[in-house]
Parts: structure tokens; C-alpha cells; sequence
């Protein structure tokens, strides 16, 4: 015969003992039954909703549950014992997968999951909060530029803005990554504003459709250049220029003023190049600005026929002879070179753009002296792709 089991009725003092000794302090002030919840307080003070029965076959509750009406509270103390210094504001709790809204001292709103809570972020494109934060954060950091982008996609994304600069007032597009490093109004800081002088020598048709008014004047943005007195074009960083690095032509330095110039003994070959600055320029020109063989912006201009032939071929002309250094020469000697060297530049096919890397690769193949434009042409042709990628890049 069968015993028939009973289960055991147990006292609210029983009870409260067998709860005390699994770690718990019962909450509840009575007892019913044991598929009645009881609301318990673990020592951190977090609390519990459960049934004696799974409380006693060691099913524990969870801090933080759907079915746990206090989940919030739960919630609220962790991060206070946790030292997240955020205000919960969501009043429901779902699951630690779940977004809940919070709010720090500064008053930036959050959008985040239990799981991420450390990791949140005031901006963020997944943070619907973010438009409300940055105009917050402009208010917090008394900018003198507001937000009119209600939109956030990320921040490397423009936003709009609008100057609140009296004088100003214009409307501009910005990152918010570009905010973030201090760049404010367009307009106020461009380089049109910022250097009027400057951006008088920015080059008028090589640099396509932009204009001083599109860069900021510390930008890093390399441009073209055109020398207000002697018209000299070249290639330089904006925010290098800014810095009084003027044309490089005009600043040359020539005969007792050269870095190079030693008593008189600095070499012929080296001394004649600093006249050839009109051929480099056309040269330039008539490979639109880039390096001939990558498409990429040059740093060399190349002779096709080689310099030193130009110069001994001026020399013989001129019936002299090469001399160890220019102070051999006289001074009418000096001009007599550089007005042939000129002409015989003229008389030669112009130069090509090369980058630093296809130059010294020509001249790892065919040597530095007796150049020929038939050598270069053969270069040209014969450079494959794995020759680019290897040595090129």
C-alpha cells in the first residue's frame, strides 16, 4: 500500500529561518503557502520575488528578471554600487538585452542594454538622444554655433550647422569627429578669412573647383600655389604656408646667400639649375600637374635629356672648360652659361613629372648620366603592374 505523501505546512518562523540560513532576510511579513511569492533581500540589498518551494530546492531568483517587479530598484543600486554615475530613468524592465534610457549629471540622455551599460555612449548613431546631446554639449561648452541637423548617421557623417556669430551668421557642413578637434564655423575659419593675403596666391585654375573659402587655414590639404611677384607655381600644405613658408623660388637662395655656397666652391652642375625654373614650370604644365606614369601627384620634374649633357654641350658652345667649381669661372663666364643653359632647355624637349619613387627607379635602370627621351619611353612602355606595385607604392 502506498504511502500518501503530505507536504509539510510550515510556519512563517520556519520560514524565515530556512531563508536566513540560504542567505537571505525575508522582506514579507507573512506566510501563506509555498506557492505564495515571498519578496527577500540578499546582503547587498538587492531584492527578490520568488516561491518558498523554489527557494527551498535551491532554485534561486534572479536580481534582475522580467517576472522580478523589483528589476529597477536592482538595477538603480548596481550601478550605485558599481560607481556608474547614471540616472535610470526607464521604468520597465524586459531582459539585459534590452535598451532602457538613463541620464548623467550633465543631463546627456543614453540608450543602452543592461550588458553594455559600461560601455555606452552620448554619441552614437544607435543613441536616438544624440541630436538632444550635442546641442546640449554645444549649450555646456558655450559654442558660438548651433545644430540644425535633426538627423545623426555616425560620426565621421556632416551635420549642419549654423554660426551664431553676428558678423557671420553663415550655415556650414562639419563631421562631428571635425567639432570634436575644435573646428568650428567654416566660414570664420577658412583660409579666405583667416589670411586674405594668402589666399590671394592661391592658384587659379589648378586646384579645380576649390577655393580658399573651402578650407579651413591650418588645414594639411595640399594645394597649388601661384607666386603673386615672380609666378612661380608650386605644390604646398595650406597649413605651411599659413606659417610663412612663402614661394620657394623667390626664397632661393643665390650666389654668397646659397646654403651651399662655400668660397665659391660649389659645383657648376648644382649652381646652373637654379635657372631653369620658367622650363620647370611649363614642364610642369604640360604633364597637368601629375607624375606621368602613376597619375599621382609629382615631386620631380624629369630631364628627358640628360642635365649634365645640357651643360657640357652649353660649355663646349661656349668653348670653355669644366672647371672643379663656379668661383673659376668669372662672373661674365657665369652669365654666358646660364643664358645658353636656358636656351638650350628650350631647345630640348620639355621635363616630366615624376613621384620620388618612379625617378629613382628610372635611375636604378639606366644610370644618372647620358639620359635619353628614347630611355624614357622605353621605361614608360615596358613599367608593368608588378613592377608598380613593387616598387611604386
Amino acid at each position: 500500500m502506498e504511502e500518501n505523501i503530505v507536504s509539510k505546512k510550515y510556519t512563517y518562523k520556519e520560514v524565515k529561518a530556512i531563508v536566513e540560513n540560504l542567505g537571505f532576510e525575508l522582506i514579507s511579513k507573512e506566510y501563506l503557502n509555498c506557492k505564495e511569492k515571498l519578496i527577500l533581500k540578499d546582503k547587498e540589498g538587492y531584492l527578490y520575488y520568488s516561491i518558498f518551494d523554489n527557494i527551498r530546492n535551491s532554485y534561486y531568483p534572479e536580481k534582475f528578471n522580467k517576472n522580478n517587479p523589483y528589476s529597477i530598484q536592482n538595477i538603480k543600486l548596481w550601478m550605485k554600487l558599481n560607481n556608474i554615475n547614471l540616472e535610470l530613468l526607464s521604468k520597465e524592465y524586459v531582459n539585459n538585452s534590452n535598451k532602457m534610457v538613463l541620464r548623467d549629471i550633465f543631463g546627456y540622455y543614453y540608450f543602452t542594454s543592461l550588458n553594455n551599460i559600461k560601455d555606452c555612449s552620448k554619441f552614437e548613431k544607435r543613441n536616438p538622444y544624440t541630436i538632444q546631446n550635442i546641442k546640449l554639449w554645444c549649450k555646456l561648452n558655450n559654442k558660438q554655433f548651433e545644430l540644425v541637423s535633426d538627423i545623426y548617421n555616425g560620426s565621421t557623417s556632416k551635420l549642419k550647422w549654423k554660426c551664431l556669430k553676428e558678423e557671420c551668421g553663415e550655415v556650414f557642413y562639419r563631421s562631428w569627429d571635425y567639432i570634436l578637434q575644435g573646428l568650428c564655423c567654416f566660414y570664420c575659419n577658412c583660409l579666405a578669412n583667416k589670411n586674405p593675403e594668402l589666399a590671394k596666391e592661391w592658384h587659379p585654375t589648378l586646384n579645380g573647383e576649390l577655393t580658399p573659402y573651402d578650407v579651413s587655414f591650418s588645414s594639411d590639404k595640399h594645394v597649388w600655389w601661384e607666386c603673386s611677384k615672380c609666378k612661380n607655381e608650386w605644390y604646398a600644405r595650406i597649413a605651411d604656408r599659413n606659417n610663412e613658408r612663402g614661394c620657394p623660388e623667390c626664397n632661393k637662395p643665390k650666389g654668397l646667400n646659397h646654403w651651399n655656397w662655400k668660397g665659391g666652391i660649389t659645383p657648376l652642375n648644382f649652381y646652373s639649375r637654379s635657372f631653369i625654373y620658367l622650363w620647370k614650370r611649363e614642364s610642369m604644365k604640360n604633364c597637368n600637374y601629375r607624375c606621368v606614369i602613376t597619375g599621382e601627384v609629382f615631386n620631380v620634374v624629369h630631364h628627358l635629356y640628360s642635365f649634365s649633357n645640357i651643360l657640357t654641350e652649353s660649355l663646349n658652345e661656349l668653348g670653355l672648360q669644366p672647371r672643379g667649381d663656379i668661383s673659376e669661372y668669372s662672373d661674365i663666364e657665369l652669365k654666358l652659361i646660364e643664358e645658353k643653359i636656358v636656351e638650350l632647355h628650350n631647345k630640348y624637349p620639355l621635363g616630366v613629372c615624376l613621384t620620388d619613387e618612379t625617378h629613382k627607379l628610372f635611375h636604378s635602370l639606366y644610370g644618372r648620366v647620358n639620359n635619353t627621351p628614347e630611355q624614357f619611353e622605353e621605361f614608360k612602355n615596358n613599367l608593368c603592374l608588378e613592377v608598380k606595385n613593387n616598387c611604386l607604392i
